[in-house]
């Protein structure tokens, strides 16, 4: 039933999170935004036309990554988890919904428990009503769906069921018709929460994305903030606080962060490539090697040749 699963917490890294997200199609990246080992548990279940990923982590995270063109994505919060999304923090009974194609960017903190349901959107247009198509489908942007108590239950419960169908394909259909009538319900009967300060949550992400891709794309150089904010059009001071409000961090420990996750992602790589360390940490912009070498090991919780030699 599960292509990947684990029944207790269990120490992992953002490799076999990256695994899992992509056996449902998504092109991600995952950056741990707190320091010590990640414990893990994971799974990613495929019924018909539908997968759902369940992942519980220990750590705060950056998730950046997008479905495919064809299917939306449904985001359902479990109690306990620090969760924003493309800057929005989702309340109780709210479900995420991002529409096929649209980037999306979720920031955690502390423990994360989140089950996400990866549909073909002509699958939700079959069971809505075609004078209104649901933001859902025809959308552009990532946004909140708040739906009554009652309404979310039943969507955690077909989910749940899906759990215990087994190989048996007609109750494996049975199961994803229930769930994609779920969704359709839902998604068809209530527009989507802009909320108070959208404008301004928007304003702040475009920011954010045109800030990460310069870092991404200039990993191995010295990136200044005075050079990121003249880059992105913003002053220092709209920088730092818009990456505070959306990371809980400042833009030199995002840098930092996301140069450590590069090497760990080049150490990780699979057997037979060379990894000579010290190149590895130039490239990524580690000009300090003893100063890398500490920074890598309080962040992941080993040594950069504990890494390279385990693979």
């Amino acid at each position: 039933m599960f292509r990947k699963a684990t029944e207790l917490f269990e120490y992992g890294d953002i490799d076999r999170l990256i695994d899992v997200a992509k056996s449902a199609g998504y092109d991600c990246r995952y950056v741990q935004l707190e320091p010590g080992r990640i414990k893990v548990r994971n799974a990613c279940q495929t019924l018909g036309e539908i997968s759902i990923v369940q992942e519980q982590v220990s750590h705060s995270l950056e998730f950046c990554g997008a479905p495919p063109t064809d299917q939306l994505s449904v985001m359902l919060l479990g109690h306990g988890t620090s969760f924003r999304a493309n800057g929005i923090r989702p309340g109780p009974h709210s479900l995420v919904i991002a529409p096929p194609g649209v980037e999306i960017n979720i920031v955690t903190g502390g423990f994360v428990n989140i089950t996400t349901v990866s549909i073909r959107s002509d699958l939700v247009l079959q069971y809505c009503p075609p004078e209104r198509p649901p933001s859902a489908v025809r959308g552009t942007s990532v946004y909140e769906l708040r739906t009554d108590p009652f309404k979310w239950a039943e969507l955690e419960t077909a989910l749940s069921a899906c759990r215990w169908c087994g190989s048996d394909p007609v109750l494996q259909s049975a199961r994803e018709t229930e769930v994609v009538q779920c969704i359709a319900r839902i998604v068809s009967a209530r527009r989507r929460n802009a909320g108070p300060g959208s404008s301004r949550l928007r304003a702040r992400r475009d920011l954010l994305d045109a800030a990460c891709n310069y870092i991404s794309a200039r990993l191995g150089d010295a990136i200044t903030i005075s050079e990121l904010a003249r880059e992105t059009g913003a002053s220092e001071r709209t920088l730092e606080r818009a990456f505070r409000q959306e990371m809980s961090l400042s833009p030199s420990r995002y840098i930092l962060l996301r140069r450590l996750e590069a090497v760990r992602r080049e150490l990780a790589s699979g057997p037979g490539r060379p990894r000579n360390i010290t190149s590895v940490a130039l490239n990524n912009g580690f000009n300090h090697l003893g100063r890398f070498s500490r920074e890598f090991r309080h962040h992941f919780g080993l040594l950069p040749n504990q890494l390279a030699g385990r693979r």
